[in-house]
């Protein structure tokens, strides 16, 4: 089992969310809930509020109306509580130095957290179970093709070993050959925590055995 298992049974849980940009809504009366283990994937075109959503789910946006918990806690009067259960991947990332390796780079992230030398290394010898990802830790990131540094970022979030995944476009950028090592770790940490992910490909997703949310229908309530 690559990760400890959490106590908590439902990751979160949406009541009636809504958001707006000035008066116009993005979304509105959006309600469901993701599960330990459940990998939900977020489909649709753009401009249809995936990623706002993701925004409202990571704290970094709060809902005008409804409300949201992750593992209990709520997005709108806990946010704080509500972070240590997160792990966000947003579609622009950075903060790997580039001249470090992988592996550097993340013992990095793991001592800024607070995590022991051993910890991380615990963790980052779970996350080689991955073939494609112990050629990332090697290589310079500033060498690092555009998959290896998806993985690296993934493997940034799955260190923190949070309750709940939220990652934009995963496979963004990707070709398909690296595609699939991007879907291992995304099912991997699905496995004993719960993945919200958003995507353009319903195929991909349904490979990934995610249940499909289609967006379009939370924008056009707003409509």
């Amino acid at each position: 089992m690559l990760f400890m298992p959490h106590h908590f049974e439902t990751a979160l849980s949406l009541k009636n969310v809504g958001r707006r940009f000035g008066n116009r809504w993005v979304f509105r009366h959006i309600t469901f809930e993701v599960k330990k283990g459940e990998c939900a994937a977020l489909v649709g075109p753009n401009g249809s509020g995936k990623t706002t959503l993701l925004r409202v789910l990571a704290t970094l946006l709060t809902p005008h109306e409804g409300e949201g918990t992750v593992c209990g806690a709520s997005l709108t009067h806990a946010p704080r509580r509500a972070r240590r259960h997160l792990g966000y991947l947003p579609a622009t990332e950075r903060g790997f130095f580039p001249r470090l390796t992988g592996q550097e780079n993340l013992y990095l992230h793991g001592y800024l957290r607070g995590q022991s030398r051993s910890t991380i290394s615990a963790r980052l010898d779970e996350l080689r179970e991955i073939g494609a990802l112990d050629e990332a830790l090697r290589t310079p990131f500033f060498l690092a093709s555009s998959g290896m540094r998806q993985l690296l970022h993934l493997a940034r979030v799955a260190q923190a070993r949070p309750g709940l995944y939220l990652l934009d476009e995963p496979t963004r950028s990707l070709d398909a050959a690296t595609a699939p090592a991007v879907w291992t770790l995304v099912k991997r940490l699905a496995h004993d925590g719960a993945v919200v992910l958003a995507s353009h490909s319903e195929e991909e997703c349904r490979a990934l055995d995610a249940r499909i949310v289609d967006t379009r229908a939370f924008a056009e309530r707003a409509a």
